[in-house]
């Protein structure tokens, strides 16, 4: 294989897998197209106009279009994508149509029956278009790319294909004896605060004429701060006076794995933001309140998900706060009949592997740091670690290596500390805390923002404090620390 081949392949190898793991296609077929198609990213449809796949205009499609002479030898409209993972994306919906209905008899790893069933439907007018695409797989060891999405999925804790007929792993539509989320990137806020309010009607109870679309959250009286749930969402309709449902908004956020969601706020007695609106986690969007057909102080709150099929289908909110509560790690009680509404379907659910599973992990770690050494600096993080591994740094460059075994020891120290010393200290620590009066502080010395750790500057602070406090260490080791 080529050099220009194999950066091509490397390049777009996880978009591939990717769409394996949503849709069923194989990685292989996927990138065979992608390259058979374009030429390598070389033609000029894919060049100018990022359409990798030769993908025709068609009746359904409503983006912007370039005319081309195809392989009839006359002009016809091709689609146009904003981007080269747009083009991969739209490729695998185009698979979806039922005219490939055969293709999804194969399994996602059987590359040389989807590739006969994608020629067989139409795709290409080429009749060795299959076995160009086998011939193309074959030579360049593609189809390895079909057992890493395999192994990804897996990890993951999804099905392959689970987007398919619109099944969306994120936030189930129903409660499973055991969900693993998919791991994702971004920050999760919870709508309202679920500490002040409590459930007073269900999602799905019959009333007169219809099924209560959501989950009803009394605030007792108070008027409350309501909130967007997720990163990058954006608020597709602000309804003030909008009849039964009062002063209204409603947010759609879009994930990375594909799916759509929409929350859906009613009875505010303030609203902050305007129609189109680009609004993150934990960002106040409006007040709750009593406008429109309420008999009291409340926030209506509605979720819905979209399926394959383009339209949108409600699904139980109860899932969905409690989908957040488990990405954001903080688990909240939502009062129904002094119980806890949301335990049985939070305690459902976990967080498959991946960065953000990482992610979670490494701030659990710093969180069990924080209270074991009742500091936020992250030097006697340092030191403790040190301490409880008998580590003693060598070399040039020691507080890179102190760094370094710092996150390597706090992945360990869970299983390192038994589990009665760490629960000592934690309720010593929250004793002393509360006795002088600083538990709101003492209780935010990680913040759960989500910042990424700078190790750079870490490395220079506690350089410099070692500099400050250590000198005679330094020149007994003859080292010098810039």
């Amino acid at each position: 294989m080529s050099a220009v081949k194999e950066a091509f392949y490397e390049k777009y190898a996880q978009a591939a897998i990717d769409q394996q793991i949503k849709y069923g296609i194989p990685s292989s077929v996927i990138l065979a197209q992608m390259a058979f198609e374009s030429g390598y990213g070389t033609s000029d449809l894919a060049a100018n106009y990022n359409n990798y796949f030769g993908v025709k205009a068609g009746s359904s499609w409503k983006g912007p279009t370039i005319m081309k002479v195809d392989d009839h030898n006359y002009p016809e409209a091709f689609r146009v994508y904003g981007s080269v993972e747009e083009s991969v994306e739209n490729h695998s919906k185009v698979l979806m149509a039922s005219r490939y209905r055969n293709c999804f008899k194969y399994s996602s790893t059987d590359y040389q029956n989807w590739a006969v069933q994608i020629r067989a439907a139409g795709y290409a007018s080429d009749k060795t278009y299959a076995q160009k695409l086998i011939n193309l797989i074959g030579e360049n060891q593609l189809y390895k790319y079909d057992q890493m999405a395999l192994e990804q999925a897996r990890q993951r804790g999804v099905e392959i294909g689970y987007m398919r007929n619109g099944k969306a792993p994120s936030t189930p539509t129903s409660a499973p004896s055991k969900q693993l989320l998919n791991p994702l990137q971004g920050n999760w806020a919870l709508p309202i605060d679920l500490s002040k309010v409590r459930l007073s009607s269900e999602y799905g109870v019959n009333r007169p004429g219809h099924k209560h679309g959501g989950l009803d959250l009394s605030t007792k009286g108070q008027n409350l701060p309501v909130f967007a749930t997720e990163d990058n969402g954006k608020v597709t309709a602000v309804k003030p006076n909008n009849g039964a449902a009062g002063n209204m908004i409603t947010v759609e956020y879009s994930r990375q794995d594909g799916t759509k969601f929409q929350t859906t706020y009613m009875h505010l007695s303030q609203i902050g933001v305007k129609k189109d609106d680009i609004v993150n986690a934990g960002q106040q969007i409006g007040v709750s309140g009593n406008t429109g057909d309420s008999t009291g102080p409340h926030l209506h709150f509605e979720t819905k998900v979209l399926k394959q099929n383009g339209e949108w289908q409600r699904f139980n909110p109860a899932l969905y706060l409690a989908e957040l509560e488990v990405r954001g790690n903080m688990p909240v009680s939502l009062d129904k009949n002094g119980k806890d509404y949301l335990a049985e379907v939070r305690s459902s659910m976990s967080l498959g592997s991946g960065q953000t599973g990482n992610q979670l992990q490494q701030d659990q770690n710093m969180r069990l740091l924080a209270n074991i050494t009742n500091s936020n600096d992250p030097n006697k993080w340092l030191a403790y670690l040190m301490q409880q591994n008998g580590e003693q740094a060598t070399g040039q460059d020691m507080f890179s290596e102190l760094i370094s075994s710092m996150f390597k020891a706090a992945l360990g120290l869970v299983m390192k500390i038994k589990a009665d010393e760490v629960a000592d200290k934690m309720a010593n620590n929250n004793s002393q805390t509360e006795a002088n009066g600083q538990t709101q502080e003492d209780n935010n010395v990680v913040k759960r923002d989500r910042e990424t750790v700078d190790v750079k500057a870490l490395q220079q602070r506690a350089s410099v404090n070692f500099d400050t406090e250590c000198p005679e260490q330094q020149q007994s080791n003859g080292q010098r620390l810039a």
